[in-house]
């Protein structure tokens, strides 16, 4: 029998999808955060297999990008955006090799798992990002930070947690 109101995430609509969020649902110009900083799109944008063509044909590598957003909103998002410095100092770069990349969660469906409630996200440039998961895909989480959409890149992710779920600290092994 399933739950009334359930916060599970259902199968994916195409809203959901990389391509509809960064070409039909940000408004331009979109803030493509990249291991170098932030990259401003004025006017075009489209999400290919690897690669997203900005700008005049511009090619930018979807590995270097690690989260988007609508620049007109970074008022609102950037106070749930803060800086491991720590991290930061590490200098991270993109992992070509998907198997090279290291572990995050111990299966895909922790990020599933994670629709519906508040998480904290770390990535490898060390920027932390604290918002309200919507929803998952194979390759992207979907953030809300202050009412506002953030399309996050999982290959850039270095930690990602529930805050509000038990700790596993707890556990002696």
């Amino acid at each position: 029998m399933k739950k009334e109101g359930s916060k599970k995430q259902e199968k994916q609509d195409k809203t959901f999808t990389e391509k509809y969020i960064l070409e039909e649902t940000f408004t331009k110009p979109v803030c493509l955060w990249t291991y170098e900083g932030g990259v401003l799109v004025k006017k075009d944008m489209k999400a290919l297999r690897f690669d997203l063509r900005i700008d005049d044909g511009r090619i930018l590598k979807k590995l270097d990008v690690l989260f988007a957003f609508p620049r007109e909103e970074y008022d609102d998002i950037k106070y749930g955006i803060r800086v491991n410095k720590k991290i930061e100092a590490e200098q991270h770069k993109p992992i070509v090799k998907p198997k090279e990349r290291p572990i995050v969660v111990s299966s895909e469906r922790e990020y599933i798992r994670g629709t519906g409630k508040d998480v904290q996200i770390t990535l490898r440039t060390g920027h932390v990002l604290s918002g309200h998961q919507v929803y998952a895909t194979r390759y992207n989480i979907i953030l809300k930070i202050n009412d506002k959409i953030v399309l996050v890149y999982k290959h850039g992710i270095l930690e990602y947690e529930k805050p509000d779920s038990k700790s596993e600290d707890t556990q002696d092994g």
